[in-house]
């Protein structure tokens, strides 16, 4: 905080008296996230093994000049899985980090908490926990039907020919 002191000046036209003020420290205000944040989510709110997520913040402080910065620590089922430390940080503009899907397994519990420092006060803040779902299978090439001589007659067999696409691969088991 910065300390500040004033002089008094008082005259009459005939005399000067001049007096200091006692000194007043100012202290710094820490910064706050808005309401509603930090977020987690999906990039299609599924939260599927397949989509990516977003950590989200927005947060203010009132004192401008300060120099903002944040950690953001990642958490799966509960267990820390990465920090990014010492990352600048814009006042008031929403800060947007992307958790690629590759790391995802149906099941798993995702959070992340961000600290956020002016320099002087930290302030810590979880995100809610999102459990990542199985992303259903699909197929590659559509399901083709047809009979096993081309002419589609009640007297021949049928085939179906497709392939599907399962991209959680615990799954094939």
């Amino acid at each position: 905080g910065q300390t500040w002191k004033a002089m008094i000046t008082l005259t009459d036209n005939r005399t000067t008296i001049y007096a200091n003020t006692s000194e007043l420290l100012i202290l710094n205000t820490a910064p706050a996230f808005d309401g509603g944040y930090p977020q987690i989510n999906s990039t299609d709110g599924t939260n599927q093994t397949t989509k990516n997520l977003r950590v989200m913040f927005k947060a203010n402080d009132t004192d401008i000049t300060d120099n903002l910065r944040y950690d953001l620590l990642v958490m799966t089922n509960n267990v820390t899985n990465f920090t990014l430390r010492d990352i600048a940080y814009t006042n008031g503009t929403l800060q947007v980090e992307t958790i690629q899907s590759t790391n995802f397994t149906k099941g798993q519990t995702w959070r992340a908490q961000i600290n956020l420092s002016d320099g002087t006060s930290n302030i810590f803040a979880n995100t809610s926990e999102l459990l990542i779902a199985n992303t259903p299978p699909a197929f590659q090439i559509a399901p083709v039907i047809n009979s096993t001589d081309g002419l589609n007659r009640t007297i021949t067999d049928l085939n179906v020919y497709f392939t599907p696409n399962e991209t959680d691969i615990q799954d094939l088991s």
